[in-house]
């Protein structure tokens, strides 16, 4: 189940706004699976790894070497971000509105609409496939 939660996010990371720094962009995003953690964790009968399950995706990278790739193209890379960001939250409302502590299908229908968001530069894309390499 985390393969499918996290592949699209991941997805829409890497083809990854106007205000906030790129830093402050991911902790937007990072915020907003926390609150996930909490509602699916909080439940009476947690998932195993549950808080694994549902971390963002951030957490299982290089973030610096994730920030330092983004910052190639800030333009572009805070463009993506922010949509990822609505896209991230629009996730976790669904998460509110459908989870059923005793059905955790109730949130199947729970997606990251990666398409949404706009790719980003191939230089970032480059840099960031570099970053997912080095944990490897």
């Amino acid at each position: 189940m985390r393969r499918r939660l996290l592949a699209p996010l991941v997805t829409a990371l890497v083809a990854a706004s106007a205000g906030c720094s790129i830093h402050a962009k991911i902790d937007q995003i990072e915020n907003e699976y926390d609150k996930i953690v909490e509602l699916v964790c909080d439940c009476p009968n947690p998932l195993d790894n549950c808080e694994a399950q549902f971390s963002s995706p951030f957490s299982f990278a290089d973030r610096d070497c994730f920030e330092d790739a983004l910052a190639e193209d800030k333009k572009a890379s805070k463009e993506s971000l922010d949509c990822t960001l609505e896209e991230t939250k629009k996730y976790r409302k669904c998460y509110e509105d459908n989870l059923v502590c005793d059905d955790y299908t109730s949130v199947q229908s729970c997606q990251v609409d990666s398409a949404a968001c706009p790719q980003l530069p191939e230089a970032v894309q480059l840099a960031l496939q570099a970053c997912s390499n080095e944990g490897q």
